[in-house]
C-alpha cells in the first residue's frame, strides 16, 4: 500500500503526481456530473525559474519549488487539488465552484503568493507565474481536453506578458496550435539535419588573411527556404531546444573544420556562440570533450564566444565554467565587450583569449567621437591584458580607416564579407584570398537580405 501511494506522489514535492491529478480529474468529472456543479482546472508555469534554475543550481531550483508548492496549497481549499505536471508546471482543480469569478479570484491570490520574494540560504529569488483558466463543462467535459485547453489559455497569458492568467476562449486555440506546430516543426528540423551553418570571416589586419570565421546558424526549410536565426532562435529560447541547436552547431562546425585542415587548407579558427543556457549547463564540459574527441578537432582551433552579460551572472561560477573550458583548451572570447557591467577586477579574474568590440560602438567610428573613444579604450585595455582583439559589425570604409591603426587585431562584418556557406568559404580558403588594404568598396558582401547575414 504505502509503495502504491508513493507512485502517486511527486518526490520532490510531495503533491499529487500527472497520474493521481488524473485521477482526481476523473472524479471531479463525476461527481459534477451527478451533482450537476462547475469546478476548474488552473494550469500554471513559473516565469523565470528556468533562469534561476541555470544560474544557480537544481539544488536552489529544487528548493524554490517545494516552497512554492506550499504557497499554492496555502491559496486553496482542502477539497481542491495541486499537483506537479512536470519541471516548473503544476496543474490544480478548484472542486465545486459557482462561476468562473470563484477561478478568477483564486487565480490573482496565487499571483501575488508567487510574486513575494523566496529567501534561500541567503538569496531573495524573485518569480512570477502564468495561470491558463478552463472551465467544466463549459469549456469541455473530457479530462484531456480540460488540461490542454487551461495550457492553452496559460501559453496565451505567457505570451501576454507573463505574471497575468487568461480564461479560455476557443480563439485561442488557432494560435496554440500554430505555435505547436512551429516547435514540432523546429524539432523536426534538428532531427533531419535541416539547420545549416554559416561561416563569417575574421581578417588579421597585418597578413590580411582569413585567421578564423565566426559560425552562424540557419535554418534551410524544406518548403520555405533559408530561415535566418531571427524567425527560430526565440522560440529555441523559449521551448529550451536551445541546448539542441548549440549541440549541434559546435559538432557540425568542428567536423566542418577538421574537414577543412584534412583538405589542406590553412588552419582557422571557428568561433561557436555559446547560449546562456549551455553556458550554465552542468553537462555541457562533457558534452564539448565529447565532440572534441568525437570530429578529431584539436580544441585550440575552436573558440566559445560568451556575452559579457552571461558571464557577470554568477561571477563564481562563472570562473569554474570558464576554467573547466580552459582545461579541454578552447579558446574564449567575450562577445558584445562594453555592453554589459563588467569591472576591470571581475575581467582580470575570468581565464579568456580575445576580447569582441560590440557592433554599437564600432557603427559610430566614422562620427561619433565617445564611440571612438570607447573602442581605443577597449583595445588598450586588452592589450594590457594580452588579450586578443577582434572588431565586428564593420560595414564601412570609414570604420575600417579607424581600425586599422594600431590596437585592433582582426575585423569582421560586411564590409569584408557576409557570413557564406561552408562550400562558398572552402573556395575562399583555396583561393588564398586576403583583404585588399585598399579595398573602396566590400570585396565578398551581399547585402540583400539583411536579416539572413548576421
Amino acid at each position: 500500500i504505502a509503495e502504491r501511494l508513493l507512485a502517486h506522489r511527486d518526490t520532490l514535492t510531495g503533491l499529487p503526481n500527472r497520474q493521481l491529478f488524473y485521477d482526481r480529474l476523473r472524479q471531479s468529472i463525476l461527481h459534477a456530473q451527478r451533482y450537476k456543479h462547475f469546478f476548474a482546472i488552473l494550469f500554471l508555469d513559473f516565469d523565470g525559474f528556468k533562469s534561476i534554475n541555470d544560474t544557480l543550481g537544481h539544488s536552489m531550483g529544487d528548493s524554490l519549488l517545494k516552497m512554492a508548492s506550499e504557497r499554492l496549497k496555502e491559496c486553496l481549499r482542502q477539497s481542491d487539488t495541486v499537483a506537479r505536471w512536470g519541471g516548473d508546471e503544476f496543474t490544480l482543480i478548484l472542486d465545486r465552484i459557482f462561476h468562473g469569478q470563484n477561478a478568477i479570484k483564486v487565480a490573482y491570490k496565487i499571483l501575488d503568493a508567487i510574486s513575494q520574494p523566496f529567501v534561500i540560504d541567503g538569496h531573495e529569488l524573485l518569480i512570477t507565474t502564468s495561470i491558463g483558466i478552463s472551465l467544466y463543462p463549459a469549456d469541455a467535459e473530457d479530462v484531456e481536453d480540460l488540461v490542454k485547453k487551461a495550457d492553452t489559455a496559460m501559453y496565451r497569458a505567457k505570451k501576454s506578458g507573463k505574471n497575468s492568467f487568461r480564461c479560455y476562449d476557443s480563439s485561442m486555440d488557432i494560435n496554440y496550435l500554430e505555435h505547436v506546430t512551429r516547435v514540432n516543426s523546429l524539432k523536426k528540423a534538428i532531427e533531419d539535419d535541416e539547420l545549416e551553418a554559416f561561416y563569417q570571416p575574421q581578417i588579421n589586419l597585418n597578413t590580411k588573411a582569413i585567421t578564423g570565421v565566426e559560425a552562424f546558424v540557419r535554418w534551410r526549410h524544406p518548403q520555405r527556404g533559408l530561415i535566418p536565426p531571427s524567425k527560430f532562435m526565440p522560440l529555441a529560447e523559449e521551448t529550451g531546444l536551445i541546448l539542441q541547436v548549440d549541440e549541434w552547431m559546435l559538432r557540425n562546425t568542428c567536423a566542418q573544420n577538421k574537414r577543412w585542415q584534412q583538405e589542406g587548407l590553412p588552419a582557422i579558427r571557428v568561433s561557436v556562440n555559446l547560449s546562456g543556457r549551455m553556458f550554465r549547463e552542468e553537462k555541457f564540459p562533457e558534452i564539448l570533450s565529447q565532440i572534441l574527441v568525437e570530429t578529431g578537432l584539436d580544441a585550440k582551433y575552436l573558440v566559445l564566444e560568451i556575452t559579457e552579460t552571461d558571464v557577470m551572472r554568477d561571477m563564481e561560477r562563472t570562473v569554474v565554467r570558464l576554467k573547466k573550458f580552459k582545461q579541454i583548451g578552447v579558446q574564449i572570447a567575450l562577445h558584445q565587450f562594453g555592453t554589459g557591467a563588467s569591472s576591470l577586477s571581475c575581467l582580470k579574474r575570468l581565464p579568456k583569449d580575445m576580447l569582441k568590440i560590440d557592433r554599437s560602438f564600432v557603427k559610430g567610428l566614422a562620427k561619433n567621437e565617445e564611440d571612438r573613444t570607447i573602442t581605443n579604450g577597449i583595445m588598450a585595455l586588452a592589450h594590457s591584458l594580452d588579450l586578443k582583439v577582434i572588431a565586428e559589425g564593420v560595414e564601412t570604409k570609414e570604420q575600417m580607416s579607424f581600425l586599422l591603426k594600431p590596437g585592433c587585431d582582426e575585423v569582421q562584418g560586411y564590409f569584408i564579407s557576409r557570413p557564406v556557406s561552408a562550400a562558398e568559404l572552402t573556395e575562399l580558403l583555396k583561393s588564398g584570398w586576403r583583404m585588399n588594404a585598399e579595398m573602396q568598396e566590400p570585396t565578398v558582401v551581399d547585402l540583400e537580405n539583411d536579416e539572413i547575414a548576421a
